[in-house]
């Protein structure tokens, strides 16, 4: 996808998540997979993309946050969630396998920002690393946003952003409020 064809998505994921964050749960698996791009087509019309990929042309698409296997209370007692670790190896939040017990719903933004990589590359955080595990203790070690040469089509502002979005801390990256409001100033 384009940032611009993206804009519309990050702001509508963030204020989904928005409103999970404010009942108390957390999703712990957002990823291209769990969010349902939903495009209102007239009985039988297929998807056309040169028709329906041109916002001049095509109704907006909509997005819904999908997959709610794994979502959770942000704070669960030790005993009763077991520190069971969940989330998808390319996206998963190093508190997510650090302290699996309390939650804040910015692990969501950092998945957040590993899906915009995702959709805007191709690519997935510690792709190069072929083992599950290796990969989910790489986003605990290793910073997502290391090498430069994967960011250099994107604009600078973004790629702080994203920078933020992924910080090792949790309490230094944006709420998804923030992210969306800073998301639609960049793009």
């Amino acid at each position: 996808m384009t940032l611009f064809e993206l804009r519309k998505v990050v702001i509508e994921t963030c204020a989904g998540l928005t409103a999970l964050h404010g009942a108390g749960l957390v999703h712990r698996d957002i990823k291209p997979a769990n969010l349902w791009l939903r495009l209102p087509l007239a009985g039988g019309e297929r998807f056309d993309p040169s028709k329906h990929r041109d916002p001049g042309r095509a109704t907006p698409l909509a997005t819904v946050i999908i997959d709610f296997g794994m979502v959770r209370a942000a704070k669960v007692a030790a005993e009763v969630g077991g520190r069971f670790v969940a989330g998808t190896p390319g996206y998963i939040a190093p508190e997510q396998v650090l302290d699996p017990v309390e939650l804040d719903g910015r692990a969501d933004v950092y998945a957040l920002a590993g899906t915009i990589y995702n959709v805007t590359t191709g690519r997935t955080f510690f792709d190069d690393i072929s083992d599950p595990r290796e990969r989910i203790v790489a986003h605990m070690r290793n910073d997502p946003m290391e090498d430069e040469a994967r960011f250099r089509a994107y604009p600078t502002a973004l790629v702080k952003l994203l920078r933020a979005a992924t910080a090792k801390d949790w309490r230094d990256r944006p709420s998804p409020a923030e992210l969306a409001r800073e998301f639609a100033a960049i793009v």
